[in-house]
């Protein structure tokens, strides 16, 4: 398959896209990459320049804003004049010292003079190259900065995963950032999966010496745009009008990535082969297929230990204390802290804010990650989520704003007694059932109303609920109004529909709790609609 498709390689490497695709599909990151651009502009000649790294999960396209960055530079005359970019292989296994940094850099140095046509000065410094002392890293870096002085430009060194670089130059941070700081000719900018720990204690060499910048999921609207992009491209008018009329699909898919832009590629993928008979169960299905492999390889590489804590966080969806590991795993919490802290270096693991007094909260960092592995637990495990999935979708195809008609009800007797009659009449009925219930507690009727109400909540089913969610927020907002919200909760709980309706069930729990923290314990799948649904309820009492 050729490269102008999309493809395993290219999606996960993308200097092996060629620089038209890459700047036709680089759709995401234009105003990171414009200020990125605009900060090197701004850098004076003399002066020690402003290293920069960019901090992001695995996916969220650290690589190929590096890769764009480059060409860029290239195709500005005046970035071009002063910069010259350096790109190097994403992982730089063999760095154990600062010579083999600058030898990588002058490798990198004269590949890209290779390619900019340059033949001679690049075999002339593969020369320079060879007789250097391999361990000598004072003359490495003399070479280096004798070949910026000759192309009269500063050397840009764009650098994956620079955690690593870091990881083995432990010993060596003050005289890198000594060299940093005095070589006006050097910028760094790096890219990282992790928050690096020399960048941010207080003792160590480059506190505050980066600036940061950290990349998150696409939102919802990015995503959408992205996928628009995409089939743009590709001239796949069916896809645009199924994005464009479908948007809940998409949104859904948003809500269990967290918007994840290597995602985002798969899913056109995914989205394609499903134009006439998927659903957004199938386009889970499909990119569950496509990330196996990868989060098979990326699982198994872990020790033991760190296996059987990804397992627990993985399982128990949402996020947990260190306590409650310990007792989950049965192993010490001196242990469990140990282990958490090896998995936040990795990335596996992010810290959470407490959900109520002062214990963070941790869980699996790579939202679709979390998603995967639940889908290949245990049925009653793979039920939860395959709820969920299916309350996105009705959730997010519902209309925006709630309708009230039946507030509008007088409160009489009357009234209630013709709506018992009808609910007599066609007791699978849930419109009547939910006509009767919105009479009964606005007359505040609600211990007669309670075994309607559990009938109710067990029977609606899914068809229901995508044209009648916005009568189940109003029925919700009635229950809160006569302060029954702890009643409805626990009927909730007490039905199928506590778990079948899980984002608002968490909802409920914070009008009850009054604690506006609760969702920080909830994973992010769920506690994102739920903060939505939050609005939705408290909607009436602050019209």
């Amino acid at each position: 398959m050729s490269k102008e498709h999309f493809h395993g390689q290219a999606i996960y490497n993308p200097s092996l896209l060629s620089k038209e695709e890459l700047k036709r599909y680089f759709v995401a990151r234009n105003s990171l990459l414009n200020r990125l651009l605009d900060d090197l502009a701004r850098e004076q000649s003399g002066y020690a320049p402003q290293h920069q790294l960019l901090i992001g999960l695995r996916g969220t396209g650290k690589t190929t804003l590096l890769h764009r960055l480059a060409i860029a530079i290239e195709e500005d005359e005046a970035l071009k004049q002063n910069w010259l970019p350096l790109t190097f292989p994403e992982e730089q296994y063999n760095i154990a010292n600062l010579a083999d940094l600058w030898l990588n850099c002058l490798d990198a140095l004269s590949d890209q003079l290779e390619c900019n046509g340059q033949n001679a000065a690049s075999e002339q410094l593969d020369q320079h190259i060879s007789r250097l002392p391999r361990q000598d890293a004072t003359e490495a870096l003399e070479l280096l900065m004798a070949q910026a002085g000759q192309q009269g430009k500063g050397l840009l060194l764009l650098i994956d995963n620079i955690d690593l670089v870091f990881n083995r130059l432990k010993k060596q941070h003050w005289v890198l950032r000594e060299t940093l700081q005095s070589e006006s000719r050097l910028l760094i900018i790096g890219a990282s999966s992790t928050a690096i720990e020399a960048s941010y204690q207080y003792d160590a060499a480059f506190y505050d010496f980066f600036k940061i910048d950290e990349l998150k999921g696409l939102t919802q609207l990015e995503m959408q745009q992205t996928l628009l992009h995409l089939a743009e491209i590709k001239q796949n008018t069916a896809l645009t009008e199924l994005i464009t009329h479908d948007p809940a699909r998409v949104k859904t898919i948003h809500s269990l990535t967290g918007g994840n832009p290597r995602t985002t590629i798969l899913l056109y993928n995914v989205l394609v082969q499903g134009l006439l008979k998927g659903d957004v169960l199938s386009d889970l299905d499909g990119l569950l297929d496509q990330v196996t492999p990868l989060y098979k390889a990326r699982f198994e590489e872990l020790p033991d230990q760190a296996q059987q804590m990804v397992d627990a966080l993985a399982i128990h969806w949402d996020p947990m204390n260190a306590s409650q590991l310990a007792k989950t795993l049965d192993w010490d919490v001196n242990k469990v802290s140990a282990q958490l802290n090896r998995l936040q270096n990795i990335g596996i693991v992010e810290k959470q804010p407490p959900a109520q007094g002062k214990r963070h909260l941790f869980q699996i960092s790579e939202r679709f990650f979390n998603i995967w592995y639940l889908m290949r637990a245990s049925r009653r495990v793979r039920r939860r989520l395959i709820w969920l999935v299916q309350f996105l979708r009705l959730f997010f195809s519902a209309d925006e704003q709630p309708q009230h008609a039946k507030q509008r009800l007088q409160k009489i007797p009357e009234a209630i007694e013709l709506a018992q009659r009808a609910f007599a009449l066609d007791s699978e009925n849930l419109e009547s059932l939910h006509t009767l219930l919105i009479l009964l507690i606005n007359n505040q009727r609600w211990q007669e109303t309670i075994p309607l109400f559990k009938q109710f909540i067990s029977e609606a089913s899914l068809e229901y609920l995508e044209s009648g969610w916005q009568d189940i927020i109003l029925l919700f907002q009635e229950i809160i109004t006569i302060d029954q919200a702890e009643s409805a909760l626990q009927c909730l709980d007490e039905t199928i529909a506590g778990e079948r309706w899980r984002p608002l069930r968490e909802a409920l729990m914070v009008i009850v709790s009054g604690n506006e923290r609760y969702l920080n314990g909830i994973a992010p799948e769920v506690r994102r609609p739920a903060e939505k649904i939050v609005n939705q309820l408290r909607l009436k009492n602050n019209e």
